[in-house]
């Protein structure tokens, strides 16, 4: 009987822990679109910061530069609102931006593009987001260049929102992987269709490499194409109870606790070039 309870404990103790961690991952934030619709009171002559992204924005897989950036503004003046969405891709942002719109946000950052780029990097990362994520084949940089240029027209068409494009942050903190020759590329991607399209371009990824080449810093790990290190990270952090920024540095990285998402120090980088476009100091 004992063994049989002890089988027991071995099988239910991962599988709950797993459910939390999943329906985590799942929850939206509390300042989503809908939420901040259902809430936004007549007459509130506030202006609408909309921060739309994949889970750099929502912010439970890292920490949350929304909410950083909600307290740089002062909340007299302005509403943000986090859209942001777990493992989303370009594709889904598009399908998306209804409900951005019917914000009527006065300024849109976009930091977009994390996720299509690591399930190209690999086709371990590919199954995972064809799994969650139900996307059917591989994203290409033209199409997630189309797919961007689909979001920022919809916006400048369908808004009076002030736009701006913010730079993938890197994966990883090793600036000659293979994987930020990728983020670099995509960078330079973004910053063309901010010109092309006359809309804000933020450089956060300038911004880090600036920041690692001055300090010469050389990160313990290479990027690795697998989900292992986010797991045990979400394990640290909401099992243990330990915060992100320790997981960073027991992890080797300055600014990033798992590859793809953010510690503080990163936070506090994107709520500051947000910040500077929302105030007019970009």
């Amino acid at each position: 009987m004992y063994f049989a309870l002890f089988l027991l404990l071995l099988v239910a103790v991962p599988l709950g822990i797993f459910i939390y961690l999943y329906r985590l991952v799942q929850s939206l934030p509390l300042n989503h679109p809908v939420a901040f619709l259902e809430e936004l009171e007549p007459g509130d002559g506030r202006q609408i910061v909309v921060c739309a992204g994949d889970d750099l924005t929502q912010g439970n897989m890292g920490a949350n530069y929304v909410d950083i950036l909600e307290d740089k503004l002062d909340q007299r003046l302005y509403h943000v609102v986090n859209a942001g969405v777990n493992g989303d891709l370009s594709e889904h942002l598009v399908n998306r931006l209804d409900e951005i719109i019917a914000c009527n946000p006065t300024h849109v950052v976009l930091l977009i593009g994390t996720n299509d780029l690591n399930a190209m990097l690999d086709d371990k990362n590919m199954a995972t987001y064809r799994q969650l994520k139900k996307i059917s084949e591989k994203p290409l940089t033209d199409q997630y260049r189309e797919n961007v240029s689909l979001i920022i027209e919809a916006l400048k068409m369908r808004s009076r929102a002030r736009v701006a494009i913010m730079s993938i942050p890197l994966i990883g903190e090793k600036l000659n992987d293979k994987a930020n020759a990728q983020t670099q590329a995509y960078a330079e991607i973004i910053e063309q269709l901010a010109a092309f399209h006359k809309i804000t371009y933020l450089p956060l990824q300038e911004k880090q490499r600036a920041f690692l080449t001055k300090t010469k810093f050389s990160p313990k790990r290479k990027y690795k194409p697998t989900t292992r290190l986010v797991a045990t990270t979400m394990f640290r952090r909401y099992i243990l109870g330990q915060s992100f920024d320790k997981i960073a540095a027991l992890n080797g990285f300055l600014m990033t606790p798992d590859y793809l998402h953010l510690n503080t120090f990163g936070a506090n980088m994107v709520a500051g070039l947000i910040a500077d476009f929302v105030e007019g100091r970009t």
